[in-house]
């Protein structure tokens, strides 16, 4: 059974006093939005669910003041234990929960009673590369029957995955008895782990992706956007404020929304594309988000 585990009483009146604090995605409409801060002023739920290793106890935590997972409430709860990430809440009130079941696909949010920390000291959420992913709940309509989609995240590559192949930071497939990808957010392996963005139009178009011009360094932590903009036959991809765009498909949205899979994290793919290295946070959108001011977001969840 899970419990809640946050801010006391007196701290939360002190915080509605001060008045709300403006959140990272504020002005943005997201069709999900998952952190381990609050991303969106307007939500005031738990930042995720957790598991502690020693005994599968599970338990609700919430965000500080600053916004940020309340890590010290997470560490004294989880002792000495390993603890794992069970939900990502969607913060934008849909519903579109972040979440596995799976206890060994469980991504990583402490180590033996140590939290895992960006280099200023924020939480993060670590992907072991061989089978750590999160399906996002009641997500199978985000397709290219819109005429443009925005996929973003904050993360750190450790380095190869265990299969040595792409790396999925957030994946769309179609599902189905021939899994093809709808939009993707990616490491590619063959460009040397550029990050890219692609997908299809249509279930019969070739995959189509357009790269950026160069790799993050390994370890390095970086701000992420891939969009996919059908109508006009444009892929954008923007590492850290800089942009690189391409041809993609034909230009048009299309009526095909048959899929059957959900949007995932970290991605369950077939070959297993996992991700290996650390996050912060996703971001999707049935929308071409503006790039400047979704990387201006973003730059809030380096940890």
């Amino acid at each position: 059974m899970a419990v809640r585990i946050g801010p006391s009483l007196a701290l939360a009146t002190a915080r509605r006093r001060a008045g709300a604090r403006r959140a990272p995605l504020d002005g943005i409409a997201p069709y999900a939005a998952h952190g381990l801060q609050r991303l969106l002023s307007s939500y005031r739920g738990p930042l995720l669910r957790a598991r502690r290793g020693s005994d599968n106890a599970q338990a609700d935590f919430y965000p500080r003041g600053d916004g940020w997972l309340d890590v010290a409430a997470l560490t004294a709860w989880g002792g000495s234990a390993s603890v794992f990430l069970v939900t990502l809440y969607d913060q934008t009130g849909n519903g579109r929960h972040a979440g596995q079941t799976t206890v060994g696909a469980q991504p990583r949010l402490a180590l033996s009673g140590v939290a895992d920390l960006g280099p200023n000291g924020r939480p993060v959420a670590v992907f072991d590369g061989a089978d750590d992913w999160l399906l996002l709940a009641d997500s199978v309509g985000f397709s290219p029957a819109q005429a443009n989609l925005t996929l973003a995240t904050v993360a750190a590559r450790a380095g190869a995955n265990a299969a040595a192949g792409n790396q999925q930071l957030v994946y769309a497939p179609t599902g189905g008895s021939t899994v093809l990808t709808r939009a993707s957010l990616a490491f590619f392996s063959t460009d040397s782990y550029r990050c890219a963005a692609g997908g299809r139009r249509l279930d019969t178009d070739s995959f189509v992706r357009v790269t950026a011009a160069t790799a993050p360094a390994v370890g390095s932590w970086n701000r992420l956007v891939g969009r996919l903009r059908y109508g006009a036959a444009q892929a954008d991809i923007a590492i850290n404020g800089a942009s690189t765009s391409g041809a993609f498909q034909a230009a048009g949205s299309t009526s095909a929304t048959a899929q059957s899979a959900g949007v995932m994290i970290g991605a369950n793919h077939s070959p297993a594309e996992f991700f290996a290295g650390a996050l912060t946070g996703t971001v999707i959108a049935q929308s071409a988000l503006d790039l400047a001011a979704l990387d201006t977001a973003l730059t809030q969840l380096l940890p």
